[in-house]
């Protein structure tokens, strides 16, 4: 009996890992400046069966950071691919200083949980063309970004199949 049950565990461990999902969907967090009004706002990305493209809500009437996604002309809060099997990036926009006055310098930090991302590799990099100077080249080495800015800074996440 003990040798049936060890089988049917081995079994359905091989099985489940066989028919392991490429889909997968993370969460970025960008955290600002402890204020009275928001001080966090987190974005959506990942690979799904089919492309799903969540418009970005309106700001909050004060706010110490903004992150959003862009999608040619879109601004979204998610934004799920279909392709996994590619390599693809996601335009991240993140506004560290807010709508707050004066207009300085302020920090932000982009958090992330690398254990929530699909198999293949993750890189950070400045920029919105994928292609711009890497600041972290691989995400699962880290999981946050300092930022340090007066205007809105832009990044990709780059992945690229194993």
């Amino acid at each position: 009996m003990k040798n049936l049950f060890f089988c049917f565990f081995i079994l359905f461990f091989l099985a489940g890992n066989a028919f392991a999902s490429p889909y997968w969907m993370s969460k970025i967090m960008a955290e600002g400046e402890d204020i009275d009004g928001a001080n966090s706002q987190e974005i959506f990305i990942g690979i799904s069966k089919k492309v799903i493209n969540v418009p970005a809500p309106p700001s909050p009437p004060t706010y110490s950071v903004k992150i959003e996604l862009i999608s040619g002309d879109e601004l979204l809060s998610k934004e799920l691919k279909t392709d996994s099997n590619s390599k693809m990036f996601w335009i991240i926009a993140v506004d560290p200083n807010g709508n707050l006055l004066p207009n300085k310098p302020r920090k932000c930090l982009l958090k992330w949980d690398s254990s929530s991302f699909g198999d293949g590799y993750y890189s950070l990099k400045k920029g919105y063309t994928g292609d711009g100077e890497t600041i972290l080249s691989d995400l699962s080495d880290s999981e946050s970004y300092e930022i340090y800015s007066k205007k809105i800074q832009y990044f990709t996440i780059n992945y690229e199949p194993f």
